[in-house]
């Protein structure tokens, strides 16, 4: 008996249905941006614990035996790496050896000390789920609500009589179900929405202050020296570049035989910055692409919030190319401008929903069904329809 239960409840779990409950521009961001920082996270915390993160030599023969060389890539590791200002911008093979590599005094040279890479890994994971942020608090308010409102509806081979029980409940629940429930559903789902925008928004202000201030205008500034008359060096005007150095300096500090201190030079290899650097610079691409996208989806939800025009022609384009018919109205277009005329804006929010989430066939005979209601009230001139706001 228990292996026929085990096997039932398996394949209900595995026909279970999940119903859109969001769009393009939401998924953007916790679906792709969030992979893409998980992902880079990923990357680099496997590559600090099982590969090689730093390199470091010394042109001391007996310093650069395996177990001390071991103990010398884990100290700078450890103490942080750095590289001399005064130094990037040399001449590469005539005056330095390699970029922000020199000689340098401290209390007199300015420097810049790197300790971003080794919590990087962490910074970028925290960014990723900030992404997702959004999606938990709306998953958490939606509540499956349009998973029951379009239960069974999904499927073409469904019943005719059971078909039309359904959706005369559904057509009864937007024509004249109470409306705190479809403007509380459209008011999360758009406060989730500009959530997305702040949290792009704060996502840029953190880059911006990891990069000292220099991450916004990245791309531009860098475009606008590229197209430029004069030289262009990356490793000298690149801040990223700048940031994650793939070699930089380091110092080892040790008692010499008389008891002075000895101090010893380190030149380090950290090929991790190679991915960083490449990283950020599509993460600047990205954050433009995804930070336009965000601002014109919430354009455009203002947009149809004013115009019921434009509620008309996405309805419309939902309904598809055939006719809407009704025995009242033969023309499908009129009819989809009487609902959009009828109902509140939450409650077309509401239809389009319905309209991700249920055949298409029978979408179109749910708004046949709410259309012929909207005309038997007008006739019987009997209070019907709630009508919310009514904007022009």
């Amino acid at each position: 008996m228990i292996t026929n239960v085990v096997p039932a409840s398996i394949s209900s779990v595995l026909k279970s249905r999940t119903a859109k409950t969001d769009n393009l521009v939401f998924r953007l961001h916790y679906q792709v941006t969030c992979l893409i920082f998980l992902v880079a996270s990923a990357i680099l915390v496997t590559n600090q614990l099982f590969g090689v993160p730093i390199d470091c030599y010394t042109d001391n023969s007996d310093s650069m035996e395996s177990g001390f060389k071991q103990t010398i890539d884990n100290l700078c590791w450890v103490t942080s790496v750095f590289t001399v200002k005064e130094h990037l911008c040399r001449k590469i093979g005539i005056e330095v050896t390699y970029p922000g590599i020199g000689i340098f005094t401290p209390t007199h040279t300015p420097f810049d000390v790197h300790v971003t890479y080794r919590v990087l890994f962490f910074v970028l994971f925290l960014q990723g789920m900030s992404f997702y942020l959004p999606k938990l608090i709306w998953k958490s308010w939606e509540s499956h609500k349009m998973k029951m409102l379009s239960a069974e509806l999904e499927n073409p081979m469904l019943e005719y009589d059971k078909q039309t029980s359904i959706i005369r409940r559904l057509t009864d629940y937007i024509l004249f179900g109470q409306s705190n429930g479809s403007i509380k559903y459209a008011f999360h789902l758009h406060f989730c929405e500009m959530m997305n925008l702040v949290i792009v928004g704060m996502n840029i202000w953190v880059t911006d202050y990891l990069f000292r201030k220099e991450f916004i205008g990245y791309g531009i500034n860098t475009l606008a020296e590229i197209f430029s008359d004069s030289y262009y060096d990356p490793e000298c005007n690149d801040p990223i570049s700048s940031l994650f150095p793939r070699i930089a300096k380091c110092e080892m500090r040790s008692f010499g035989p008389s008891g002075s201190i000895v101090n010893k030079d380190i030149v380090c290899v950290l090929p991790l910055n190679d991915f960083n650097s490449c990283f950020f610079k599509f993460i600047w691409a990205w954050f433009a692409v995804l930070l336009t996208t965000s601002v014109f989806w919430l354009m455009f939800r203002v947009v149809t919030f004013y115009s019921r025009r434009l509620r008309y022609w996405l309805l419309s384009r939902k309904a598809g190319r055939l006719p809407v018919l009704t025995s009242h109205n033969h023309d499908g277009g009129n009819c989809c401008f009487k609902i959009c005329s009828r109902i509140s804006y939450a409650d077309w929010v509401i239809l389009m929903q319905l309209g991700n989430n249920m055949d298409p066939l029978i979408y179109k005979y749910f708004l046949e069904t709410v259309c012929q209601q909207i005309y038997i009230k007008e006739t019987e001139k009997i209070p019907h329809v709630r009508e919310l706001y009514s904007p022009v």
